[in-house]
């Protein structure tokens, strides 16, 4: 598992705050960005994630950018 893979599950599971995230994914080049991303897109698909399941697995603050997958 590469740093990204740990990174984003123990986000998922709740084991690091959205904050640390952030601050995270602030840090990487955008080519870094958009493959973490990318992986993010899989594992959507992957969990048959559905539009109706946004709003409660994201939560955005009004000065945050949306991102669609």
């Amino acid at each position: 598992m590469t740093e990204r893979d740990v990174m984003l599950n123990e986000l998922a599971q709740g084991l690091r705050p959205t904050s640390e995230g952030i601050a995270w994914f602030d840090t990487l080049d955008p080519e870094e960005q958009s493959n973490a991303l990318l992986f993010l897109r899989h594992h959507c698909v992957q969990a048959r994630a559905v539009a109706e399941d946004g709003p409660e697995a994201v939560a955005v603050k009004s000065n945050e950018t949306f991102v669609v997958l």
